[in-house]
């Protein structure tokens, strides 16, 4: 067995010991290590892993090696020191070597940290009074409106509201500007679709009018080469179509199955709007609490902790990515970040989210708070409300108690009714 020293506490939740093995543990497991590794070695004149071990050792990094041979000492060693000394580590230990004749590594257990919530009760977030104005009914009956409109060719100068149909080209330093071509592009003056005084210049123009202007661009345009640039577009109209709005009538809403009249579409419309400013202000209140009590924790977490963190969220930023086909050297320019600016993201992240779970879960036992069968029922009723009927009864195993998703879901049930109790009426 190996030599284990008495475990040491230390601050910030961590407890470490040493760990010293025999020269005889040492090389059986580098034995193993070296038996594994030779599977992926090709050696001439030998079948992979068949070849002698000094042979595959000198074909093998060292560091990589040592690396197999204390993962392959590790896992019983883990086991007997938490078993023995009754630890609870929250993440993957650390492992440190500081010997190799004999094989001595330092281990550091990072378990819960200590928290307090201070003033948790004074906790409260007041709602928003909600007032859907007239011109905001207006503006959702006008786009409904639009939806129906109708379009005729004029034979008159161009003004704000009407459709163009154009052909245009900009010139920059004499040269045709890359990305500045269009053929039979269709725009509607006052959209601003286009970059600022472009659709101000074709104000006027008629069919068959052909028009030189210069513009510049703005200096925050997604084309670089384009930036802060002068070009001299020239643009060439095909035909000017007027847009017609169809009366907003009660005959219009019945026969567009919008309502009974205009009155009964205008409260569905106050209703909808009422509701989603409701959900927004909620969404508002929740962050303001959460905010609130991350203020008021107090609490030391380990680096070794934080930097487990940020690999986590460093790996949900990869695999969104990948999903996107971008690489990250792609996301970090298209984002104008750098690597620097992004190890500090991380680790401020990282530490607000230990901050705000570890307070919540303390809260939650200091407030003693449980949920009903009745009350999981429910939720896990609405979680499933979503699911593809075809994939309903395996979301309905993932769920219920003794399922991968129980726990997560009895977490967000209790999260949920601890955050009700700060958010004022």
């Amino acid at each position: 067995m190996p030599q284990i020293t008495p475990p040491k506490k230390l601050k910030q939740s961590q407890t470490q010991c040493t760990v010293t093995f025999t020269a005889d543990e040492s090389a059986k497991a580098e034995a193993k290590a070296l038996e594994k590794l030779g599977e992926g070695v090709r050696i001439e004149g030998f079948r992979p892993g068949r070849a002698p071990a000094e042979m595959i050792r000198a074909k093998i990094n060292p560091e990589q090696l040592n690396e197999e041979t204390v993962r392959a000492l590790l896992p019983g060693v883990f086991d007997a020191i938490m078993k023995e000394h009754k630890l609870l580590p929250i993440i993957p230990p650390k492992v440190d070597m500081t010997s190799r004749e004999p094989l001595t590594l330092v281990l550091t257990f990072v378990e819960k940290p200590d928290v307090k919530v201070k003033g948790a009760d004074k906790i409260r977030v007041k709602k928003t009074e909600i007032t859907i104005e007239k011109k905001e009914i207006d503006r959702m009956t006008d786009y409904l409106r639009n939806q129906y409109r109708t379009t005729g060719p004029v034979d008159r100068p161009a003004k704000d509201g009407d459709e163009l149909t154009l052909d245009f080209v900009g010139h920059l330093d004499g040269k045709e500007a890359e990305g500045t071509r269009a053929t039979g592009y269709t725009i509607a003056l006052g959209s601003k679709s286009l970059i600022p005084g472009f659709e101000e210049a074709l104000a006027g123009m008629k069919k068959g009018d052909r028009k030189t202007f210069t513009l510049t661009f703005p200096e925050d345009y997604r084309a670089e080469h384009l930036k802060g640039k002068p070009v001299a577009f020239t643009a060439t109209v095909h035909e000017v179509r007027e847009v017609r709005l169809p009366e907003f009538t009660d005959a219009f809403v019945k026969e567009h199955h919008l309502g009974d009249s205009v009155k009964d579409l205008e409260s569905k419309i106050e209703k909808t709007l009422r509701e989603q400013q409701e959900r927004d202000d909620k969404v508002r209140r929740e962050k303001e609490v959460f905010d609130a009590i991350r203020a008021a924790t107090q609490i030391d977490l380990a680096p070794e902790l934080i930097a487990h963190e940020e690999r986590m969220i460093f790996d949900e930023i990869a695999r969104n990515l990948d999903e996107q086909k971008m690489s990250m050297d792609e996301w970090l320019k298209q984002t104008n970040r750098t690597v620097e600016k992004l190890q500090k993201e991380l680790r401020d992240e990282g530490e607000k989210r230990l901050t705000l779970r570890f307070a919540i879960q303390w809260l939650i036992d200091d407030k003693k708070i449980e949920v009903s069968a009745q009350e999981l029922d429910a939720a896990r009723e609405m979680m499933l409300a979503g699911v593809e009927p075809g994939e309903r009864a395996k979301a309905e195993v993932f769920y219920k108690e003794g399922g991968e998703g129980f726990a997560e879901l009895q977490w967000r049930k209790r999260v949920e009714k601890l955050v009700e109790g700060m958010l004022a009426a």
